[in-house]
């Protein structure tokens, strides 16, 4: 049966580091990943939501995706290939961007069963990446990436 719910393009999912790794351990887990598949009140909006994604495009090696969140919006570039080749841009509408890029690019298995990762099961690519800022603090991220499909290359390097 189809999910009726599920993007066209597919999802993103942007946390800190240390919050996520927390949730793959926390008790509470079911309840925060319920809280992720919902569709999102006007009130929610933050980086760690679960958003739909616009239309992705490849680049190159690279696969571009972008989504809204709340006052802003957030981008990713990565290559499956080359785990440190991309690079992300988080913008707020009230505070400087964040920039960085990527450390680790890691597909999620059809097999997996952490419940962290269940929201991305509908999708057939599914990616577990992590960041780091650019800044002095070297802030670390998780991006969980869900793709019904991977973009065609607009070009060739």
């Amino acid at each position: 049966m189809q999910d009726l719910h599920k993007p066209q393009f597919g999802i993103m999912r942007v946390a800190p580091f240390r919050e996520f790794h927390r949730e793959l351990q926390a008790g509470e887990l079911q309840r925060r990943i319920r809280e992720y598949t919902e569709e999102p009140s006007p009130r929610q909006g933050g980086p760690s939501e679960f958003r739909e994604l616009f239309k992705p495009i490849r680049r190159g090696g690279l696969i571009v995706v972008e989504a809204e969140h709340g006052a802003g919006c957030a981008r990713l570039e990565f290559n499956p290939d080359q785990p440190g080749a991309g690079t992300y841009e988080i913008r707020h509408e009230h505070a400087l961007p964040e920039a960085g890029h990527t450390d680790c690019v890691e597909k999620v298995p059809p097999d997996e069963r952490n419940p962290c990762f269940s929201t991305l099961i509908n999708y057939p690519f599914r990616y577990y990446i992590t960041t780091v800022s650019n800044d002095r603090g070297q802030h670390a991220k998780v991006w969980l990436i869900g793709l019904n499909s991977l973009p065609k290359p607009d070009y060739q390097e």
